[in-house]
């Protein structure tokens, strides 16, 4: 009888055993699933890292085609809506130039110009790889609903040039949240991206200078739209 009993304990304990393992196995699966299901945050982070980092190396290579003079490559940033050469003089010394080009009509020594008139020598955007490589990508809800109210596809100079006064009040917009003369993007309403390194000195003169690419997101590519000099 005894005999009996003690198996009978022995068998009850070894069940025991077997069905705590079991819920440990289950417990284990059931993290592991956990982990391996990101959550929506995470993924939107992700995204968003990825595209930051897309950002940055389309800088990287514009900038790598204006330092080697590399016209072709230069227009392979472009698509078929051509791209705009915006010049504007903060103090009135001179006109302010407004030209739109196709690819086609670029120069091969990266001078935007056409018959009538001479817009931007596309030059290097002063600042080093290094800072374009790790350039801050500004993208909040408050930019998402910025817009400059143009329609970049169209070829329309006279319009552009109606619309300077607003795009620059909105460039400034943008520069005057940290105002930093650092590389920076800024992410705008209908995936409209604008690098600029410049900044605004209100004190003891205004002014307000610097380089500006304007450039879109189609598809999973980007492409120029403008690039504008404020002098």
């Amino acid at each position: 009888m005894i005999n009996r009993t003690i198996k009978i304990l022995s068998l009850i304990i070894i069940l025991n055993f077997l069905l705590s393992a079991c819920e440990n196995a289950d417990t284990k699966v059931t993290h592991n699933q956990v982990n391996e299901n990101p959550t929506k945050s995470e993924v939107a982070m992700d995204h968003q890292k990825n595209q930051d980092q897309a950002i940055r190396n389309f800088m990287l290579q514009l900038e790598d085609n204006i330092v080697k003079v590399d016209s072709k490559g230069f227009k392979g940033m472009l698509d078929q809506h051509g791209v705009y050469s915006i010049t504007y003089f903060e103090d009135g010394r001179d006109p302010n130039v407004v030209l739109h080009l196709y690819g086609n009509e670029i120069r091969d020594d990266l001078v935007l110009a056409n018959s009538t008139k001479t817009g931007i020598g596309v030059s290097p955007m002063v600042a080093s790889n290094a800072e374009l490589e790790n350039m801050p990508v500004h993208s909040n809800e408050w930019l998402k609903n910025l817009s400059f109210n143009v329609d970049w596809h169209i070829n329309d100079e006279n319009l552009i040039q109606s619309k300077l006064d607003d795009i620059i009040k909105l460039c400034e917009k943008m520069v005057l949240m940290n105002n930093e003369y650092i590389p920076q993007v800024f992410q705008l309403k209908d995936n409209i991206f604008v690098f600029t390194k410049s900044n605004v000195s209100p004190e003891p003169y205004y002014s307000f200078t610097g380089r500006w690419v304007i450039f879109e997101k189609i598809d999973n590519e980007y492409k120029l739209r403008a690039i504008m000099e404020f002098q």
